[in-house]
């Protein structure tokens, strides 16, 4: 099956970064690496997907395990924890044979909406009327 996808672009960016230590104050020049998405027209095959993401899905595998070894070794018992169970969750619907992973795992890990969200979060708190 072929999909339609997004081709992400690397940017470099020189940016100049200062800061201060005590009464002296420092540059740091730097290169800034960002995104950019634009959308294909051109379907890419399931082979170009893994070789062209190959070595970003192994890092965040890495992360999650390096989490994982963290927790085992730390003391405590985190099984009953809600966000072990979402995490153990999310890992199940990555080794099913079912598709919408992405969208899958979202839910999981989202809160339901709330249309009072702002209120019940307290988001508007401190913010100046608009006028």
């Amino acid at each position: 099956m072929l999909q339609y996808g997004y081709v992400v672009k690397i940017h470099k960016l020189f940016t100049k970064r200062s800061f201060s230590l005590g009464h002296q104050a420092f540059l740091l020049y730097e290169w800034t690496e960002f995104e950019t998405m634009s959308n294909v027209s051109t379907p890419r095959t399931a082979d170009k997907i893994l070789l062209d993401e190959f070595l970003v899905a192994r890092s965040k595998i890495l992360e999650i395990a390096a989490t994982l070894d963290r927790l085992d070794m730390a003391p405590g018992d985190v099984g009953s924890m809600q966000q072990m169970q979402r995490l153990k969750a999310g890992i199940e619907i990555l080794q099913d044979s079912h598709g919408k992973k992405a969208e899958r795992v979202q839910l999981l890990m989202s809160r339901e909406y709330d249309p009072c969200w702002r209120t019940n979060l307290n988001v508007d708190a401190g913010r100046l009327p608009a006028s």
